[in-house]
């Protein structure tokens, strides 16, 4: 996912803007009934994320490490593994395998069910 220059994003914005004018809202739901299943769908991913992922990733090859960090390019910063753990506060280096995973579940969520739904 590749960040939008200025006038990229102001026409999302005001192409959002007229559909919004013409009544198109898009689903029929409320807001809160997204944020609650997004705050479900959340809590099921972290509790499979702390039951199913390795908190530190000490045991993965620097050629390991490096895919991963290529995998979330546009959602993290593109360093080799010893800069970016270095970057990161003291309680995120310990639970790194589990922020990785959240991310690269969340990135895919976004690639293909909102950006690509017809994949």
């Amino acid at each position: 996912m590749a960040l939008l220059n200025r006038n990229e994003y102001v026409a999302t914005i005001r192409g959002v803007d007229r559909l919004l004018n013409t009544g198109s809202e898009g689903w029929a739901t409320t807001h809160n009934h997204v944020g609650r299943v997004y705050r479900a769908i959340d809590q099921r991913l972290r509790s499979w994320i702390m039951d199913y992922v390795l908190d530190r990733l000490t045991h993965l090859s620097t050629e390991q490490t490096g895919t991963i960090i290529q995998s979330l390019e546009g959602y993290c910063v593109q360093e080799d593994w010893a800069t970016l753990t270095n970057l990161l506060p003291y309680n995120a280096r310990q639970f790194i395998g589990e922020l990785l995973a959240e991310s690269l579940i969340y990135k895919t969520i976004m690639n293909q069910v909102f950006e690509n739904s017809f994949w």
